[in-house]
């Protein structure tokens, strides 16, 4: 009798113990982990402190499991794959400042090269991952013969103490997570979950996201809602054909830019930004300083999409990447020659996303070099002065592309800034100079005289926080003939007010967005409901008929234009 009990006294310490072991493994783990990829880097103490308990949580969680694998295979397994998943994530966000997500596994097979520079990425504290699993494996095969008729308890009591903990963390990152500026909800959600959750929590949110991708593409077959069509009816309306633009556009994509910079100086009082304001002051233009972006997963392919089609990104995956032979609506179908000015060869996917924005030529460099802004805006001024019709022109700049190390450093900044902010501030100084003598040039060169030109960013780089995160949005026509201050608006409003601009009222798909020329714009839709609407349209390929249709009238008019010259 008493040496029965003694034995279950002895093989219930050993579980309790091993528990220990393994809560304290997991819980080392997802520390190193947070750590290596910084996740607490852009979190409130608040916030962190949820993260740690949701982290405690899912390592309570974790190690219960013992109590009820009496031969430890299953922890085991939990262990070594959690190691393979951690170390992955690690390697790939040293390479890409991003966790893998849903569209990286899907795409795993296309990331030609990647896997040759793995070993680029690894470091000597990676190790501290295999190390403490090798460890813990010997300690639960130790224990694996540790038979306690109340594991089942332990098992029961360890879960609700793990969902207790959690449940607490996750309330705390809805109290902490507090925004003091209006900011875009495009993947905020997954950002915080991933920021406050483990690996294990952020693999399952990959797996999820497999699932509701089929979820998506199954409703984008379905015949649209009363509702939807309801909505579909305030933006879209009857193809109706419009006269050709008059005189070209220029649209400049800068990389990155930011409101803040146009304010910046350097300790010498030099202005980073001093084209582009010597230019906004001394021109009629529509000037908005805090245009919020609405990237999702494709970041500068999304900005692309934006605001040349007037779309918004899917609601889970890469649109030029998924569905790049799709038609979309567009401007430049309306131009009788139009053409992308793209950095380097192969970067964003231009070939195809080229001719689906309704794009006839395509330029790229042939190789990454420093100082490619300079080139894409000297064949800028090359493509319009020998233009002998109105052109459409995307430039896409790429020198004040993170890391921030492609120009020279000529301005002096002290500790006014950040080291990451100075590096950014010297290419966005670089980038102004050679934008500033393309407009000095579209000033006085005669093609330019009635030329319509309009300097916006893809996406920002830093949090909105303390004034950054928002970009500005420049535009200059000959319809505006009085400065046009706006205060704020999104990155899908930049579409409609182009296509009124350059007189295109009349064309069929209105964008999701409002006209910014208006003094008090409607929105006749919600940008949740954009963002819903647009995925739906994105999968259909809705706009393929009614813009081929579009595109083969402004084919004729160029035609009989001709004809009557």
């Amino acid at each position: 009798m008493i040496i029965m009990t003694t034995s279950s006294w002895d093989h219930s310490n050993v579980n309790k113990l091993t528990f220990l072991a393994v809560t304290s493994t997991y819980l080392l783990k997802f520390i190193l982990f947070r750590i290596l990829v910084g996740l607490d880097d852009n979190l409130n103490i608040g916030l962190i402190c949820s993260a740690y308990v949701i982290n405690i949580a899912v390592a309570v969680a974790a190690a219960s499991i013992v109590f009820i694998d009496r031969r430890r295979i299953v922890s085991i397994a939990l262990l070594v794959a959690l190691d393979i998943w951690m170390l992955v994530n690690i390697w790939y966000f040293a390479a890409n400042h991003n966790l893998i997500d849903w569209g990286v596994v899907k795409t795993a097979t296309e990331l030609h090269g990647f896997e040759d520079a793995v070993f680029a990425y690894m470091h000597w504290s990676h190790l501290v991952f295999p190390l403490l699993t090798i460890g813990l494996i010997f300690v639960l095969v130790g224990t694996s013969n540790a038979v306690a008729h109340r594991d089942g308890k332990l098992w029961v009591v360890g879960f609700a103490i793990s969902l207790f903990l959690y449940v607490a963390g996750c309330v705390g990152t809805r109290l902490f997570d507090v925004h003091d500026e209006p900011h875009w909800v495009f993947r905020e959600k997954e950002k915080m979950f991933l920021a406050t959750h483990t690996p294990l929590g952020h693999l399952g949110y990959v797996g999820a996201h497999t699932i509701f991708e089929k979820k998506l593409n199954r409703e984008a077959q379905m015949p649209f809602s009363e509702k939807e069509q309801q909505l579909l009816n305030t933006i879209i309306t009857d193809t109706v054909s419009s006269d050709i633009p008059q005189s070209h556009l220029v649209f400049v994509l800068v990389e990155s830019l930011e409101s803040w910079a146009l304010q910046a100086r350097d300790i010498n009082g030099v202005a980073v930004c001093e084209h582009l304001n010597r230019y906004i002051a001394s021109h009629p233009v529509l000037f908005s300083p805090k245009i919020i972006t609405q990237q999702q997963y494709g970041r500068s392919g999304d900005g692309q999409l934006i605001t040349q089609t007037g779309l918004l990104p899917l609601s889970h995956g890469v649109t030029c990447m998924q569905y790049g032979d799709n038609v979309y609506p567009n401007y430049a179908h309306f131009y009788p020659n139009s053409v992308i000015l793209n950095p380097y060869k192969g970067v964003w996917n231009q070939k195809v996303t080229t001719y689906a924005y309704g794009y006839k030529h395509l330029k790229e460099g042939r190789v990454l070099i420093h100082e490619t802004d300079s080139i894409i805006f000297k064949q800028a001024r090359e493509v319009l002065s020998q233009a002998q019709e109105p052109t459409c022109v995307l430039a896409l700049t790429i020198n004040t592309h993170a890391p921030f190390n492609s120009v020279p450093k000529t301005l002096m900044f002290g500790e006014v800034y950040s080291a990451t902010e100075a590096d950014y501030l010297q290419c966005v100084h670089y980038m102004d100079k050679h934008l500033g003598q393309f407009l000095a040039w579209a000033d006085t060169a005669a093609t330019m005289r009635d030329a319509t030109i309009v300097i916006s960013a893809d996406h920002n780089h830093f949090p909105r926080k303390g004034g950054k995160g928002y970009c500005p949005l420049i535009m200059r026509s000959p319809k505006i003939e009085r400065s046009i201050y706006v205060p704020s608006g999104y990155q899908m409003d930049i579409f409609p007010t182009i296509l009124s601009i350059i007189g295109q009222e009349n064309y069929f798909w209105k964008g999701l967005g409002v006209n910014l020329q208006e003094k008090h714009p409607h929105r006749s839709i919600s940008v949740e409901q954009a963002e819903r609407l647009s995925d739906k349209l994105i999968r259909k390929n809705y706009f393929q008929r009614a813009t081929e249709i579009l595109k083969t009238e402004c084919e004729t008019q160029t035609i009989l234009r001709g004809l009557e010259i």
